[in-house]
């Protein structure tokens, strides 16, 4: 099938799955995530909650994103204020306890009129309360107020900040083109390049090592080599740093193997090192997605 014809069926098949209609393959079965990763797969994941959720961002937090987050500086004075009053009072510290909490009280106060939607999470009263019990010194009375205060800080940041990250810190991949290998449409955004030309070659390689069609699979492994090289090129517009995700260099390595042994007639072996490959691209997903997922239905 020539690429304009592979490019029109391509196009269908995104219109038709824009409407909900395609049935989806099942689910390979996929590794366990390394502990490292863990943790930012549970933020992401957390962000797709967030968008079920169907909540909003106000309009007023864009103004403090101008430039500079400075919402952002005022959470981190903010937090530093509390911890402050924690190692401090840890320490029997009495002269410095009295320093961060009179810092956390005069950030807390102004934190809360910056964004007047999220005023209904802050406590003014339970942070007065807090200081009356650092006066105090009674342990038995600040612990219970701290998690108090600490609770409004969780609730908001629960409720708000995968929002403010999907909007303000990731960027938006419809602003991100990559290279295609299609002299007629040299460069795409960066979904519909993949879509078009990444996705139908991966797969491919799979479908064809499973028909034990070796000179298919080759041709569709030679396709996906190319457009890994060009996505790489395009990740590196955000990371300056070789990622330790899909364009890492263990995955190269698992691509030119997946090459070699569909070259030499091991296609069963290659079927098994695609999946390895696309384990790496779910990571990818998931780290990337919700955000962008989470952006468009805010209407961003």
């Amino acid at each position: 099938m020539r690429t304009k014809e592979l490019v029109l069926l391509v196009d269908i098949i995104l219109m038709v799955a824009s409407l909900g209609c395609v049935n989806k393959e099942e689910k390979q079965p996929q590794s366990t995530p390394a502990p490292e990763e863990t943790k930012t797969i549970q933020i992401s994941e957390n962000v797709s909650t967030t968008i079920q959720q169907n909540n909003r961002l106000p309009d007023s937090v864009g103004q403090y994103y101008q430039k500079d987050p400075v919402y952002l500086f005022k959470m981190w004075e903010l937090g530093g204020a509390m911890m402050g009053i924690v190692a401090n009072f840890q320490q029997n510290d009495t002269e410095n306890v009295k320093k961060s909490f009179d810092a956390l009280s005069k950030s807390y106060s102004d934190s809360a009129s910056m964004v007047p939607e999220w005023s209904e999470y802050y406590d003014t009263e339970a942070v007065s309360k807090l200081g009356n019990a650092l006066e105090s010194g009674n342990p038995h009375e600040v612990s219970p107020l701290m998690n108090k205060v600490g609770a409004t800080c969780e609730n908001c940041h629960k409720n708000n900040k995968p929002m403010v990250w999907a909007v303000y810190h990731w960027k938006d991949f419809r602003t991100i083109n990559m290279t295609t290998i299609n002299p007629e449409e040299p460069e795409l955004p960066w979904i519909a390049a993949k879509m078009k030309y990444m996705a139908p070659a991966f797969d491919g390689t799979i479908a064809n090592i499973k028909e034990k069609q070796q000179k298919n699979a080759t041709d569709s492994w030679s396709q996906f080599n190319a457009m890994f090289s060009n996505m790489e090129k395009t990740c590196f517009n955000c990371h300056k740093e070789a990622p330790r995700s899909f364009v890492s260099q263990d995955v190269k390595s698992l691509i030119n193997s997946a090459g070699k042994q569909i070259a030499s007639g091991d296609l069963d072996v290659a079927g098994n090192t695609m999946q390895q490959i696309g384990d790496s691209c779910y990571r990818c997903h998931v780290i990337h997605e919700p955000a962008q997922r989470l952006r468009e239905s805010l209407g961003k």
